[in-house]
């Protein structure tokens, strides 16, 4: 399942789940849009079908390329709800710009402004609901430490205590907290609250292989330069 939640397959699922759902909503829109017209609730009948079968061989690829575009398929990276809506947002406002731009530019299709916008707002409305089910969904398989990224601290002072507060109280973020990396040599420190020190930045390479550690935070603020790169 970890590999999964990381893996080019969830990102196919995506792909192909977003375009069946748009090419539903394009045809949705244009069912309302003719039920609109048959029930006299809009002056004008909508265009035969034809036109918008052959036009979705255009907006298709372009919604999509919209949504790869603003990193709506990107998934391996852990995102929070408001840069999710963001990118959701941007996705919708180029999507309607590009829309009456290809509507302008390929006018024999005479296409509806009523079919574009209503596409776009449905859209809309499924980028962000799928999204949001994902990122719930996944949440939940981390708190149940599914997917979780193994992760050491580098430093065991003022700043790593902090970042060591901000990783256990907030588990929904995907992390799990190996232990710390001591930078001083010299310095005997076993424990911090309950989590190990496993070493020195001495046996960095080796202590990150032997504890599964993925990724490593540096929480030492005074480091010299050249210390820093030598962990690099």
């Amino acid at each position: 399942m970890k590999r999964f939640l990381k893996s080019s397959y969830l990102t196919t699922l995506l792909v192909l789940a977003d375009a069946i759902a748009w090419c539903l909503i394009w045809f949705g829109a244009y069912a309302l849009r003719d039920t609109l017209g048959d029930q006299e609730w809009l002056e004008k009948p909508i265009n035969p079908i034809d036109s918008y079968v052959i036009a979705l061989v255009a907006y298709l690829p372009f919604w999509m390329l919209c949504s790869w575009y603003y990193g709506l398929f990107h998934h391996r990276e852990k995102i929070t709800g408001l840069n999710q809506l963001s990118k959701i947002l941007k996705t919708f406002y180029a999507g309607v710009v590009g829309s009456f731009a290809i509507a302008y530019l390929f006018k024999q299709w005479d296409l509806g402004r009523f079919v574009l916008l209503v596409s776009a707002i449905g859209y809309f409305f499924w980028l962000y609901g799928s999204r949001s089910l994902l990122r719930a969904w996944k949440q939940q398989q981390v708190l149940r430490g599914v997917g979780v990224t193994n992760v050491a601290i580098i430093g065991v002072g003022r700043t790593a205590r902090r970042v060591m507060e901000r990783i256990v109280n907030h588990p929904e973020g995907g992390y799990r907290l190996v232990g710390f990396v001591d930078p001083h040599q010299r310095r005997r420190v076993s424990s911090i609250q309950g989590f190990p020190v496993l070493g020195t930045t001495r046996d960095l390479a080796g202590l990150l292989q032997m504890h599964g550690v993925d990724e490593v935070f540096l929480a030492v603020p005074r480091m010299p330069q050249n210390e820093m790169m030598n962990l690099i």
